[in-house]
């Protein structure tokens, strides 16, 4: 059941959220300023760490995935990221943590130190995460649908990610990533700039080094983006519902079928869209 709010907790909610849009609305000016023609995507990865969802760049190289990415978590003030470039000799414990010598000695037990891991980041950011092999890819799927991670000896602890940030400069063709590539609700297709006035301004950016530079002291806080999180419960879709069995019954036509983790998901995605509007 989610809790009804009162008019007087509506109104004092209501005004608060639209202070820390106010300041959302500043960062991603500030990421707009810095990556040309990167609109859709920097709004994506603010509704990502809004609703918790992970998102996904993907594209060819050099089109500043990483640096985007990069810049986005410098702007959330008092998070933590842990980033790591995945290739198909990564293991779990190079972003997990390793296990605990002190635990297997003292209580002969195999648990896995995670200070300063993934599991212990407020955002995780994964580059080339589709090179990662079977059995990294199978380890991350806990963290990335249930914000769980396996500790060992049967343990499983709530991980601190806010969200997951995933890039590639390949598309998921193989069988085998078809689960992998499913975790990631939000996709981005990441292109070079195509506005002749977009170069322009390149060069113009290149001359003055503010190309792909941020100012972090027009970031904000990440208590003021949990605040908007738990905001997100409140929201009332049913005015929505003609819409969404609408767009369902659109996707059906079409052959495309998505599965009920997905649509629950994305119930929340709008939730997160129409808090931050």
């Amino acid at each position: 059941m989610r809790k009804q709010l009162s008019q007087k907790q509506y109104s004092a909610l209501s005004s608060k959220i639209t202070r820390i849009s106010n300041k959302i609305d500043v960062v991603s000016s500030e990421l707009n300023n810095a990556f040309l023609e990167k609109s859709v995507e920097i709004e994506s990865l603010i509704i990502g760490v809004i609703a918790n969802e992970n998102v996904c760049l993907v594209g060819p190289a050099g089109e500043g995935k990483s640096g985007l990415a990069e810049a986005f978590t410098s702007l959330i003030g008092g998070s933590n990221c842990f980033k790591y470039q995945v290739n198909a000799y990564t293991q779990p414990d190079n972003v997990f943590g390793t296990e605990s010598l002190k635990e297997l000695v003292n209580n002969d037990r195999k648990i896995l130190k995670t200070g300063n891991m993934a599991p212990e980041a407020d955002i995780v950011y994964l580059d080339e995460c589709f090179k990662a092999n079977n059995s990294m890819m199978n380890a991350l799927l806990l963290l990335l649908n249930e914000r769980e991670v396996d500790i060992g000896e049967g343990q499983r602890v709530k991980t601190n990610n806010r969200m997951v940030i995933g890039s590639s400069n390949e598309y998921p063709e193989d069988d085998d990533l078809k689960a992998f590539w499913d975790r990631w609700v939000i996709r981005c297709h990441v292109a070079a700039p195509k506005k002749d006035s977009s170069f322009v301004d390149l060069f113009s950016k290149y001359g003055d080094g503010s190309i792909g530079v941020v100012d972090v002291k027009n970031g904000m806080k990440l208590t003021e983006i949990d605040t908007m999180r738990s905001s997100v419960d409140h929201v009332d879709l049913s005015l929505l519902k003609d819409v969404i069995i609408q767009l369902r019954f659109e996707l059906m036509k079409n052959g495309i079928t998505l599965s009920t983790r997905r649509w629950v998901k994305l119930f929340k995605i709008i939730a997160a869209v129409s808090i931050r509007k």
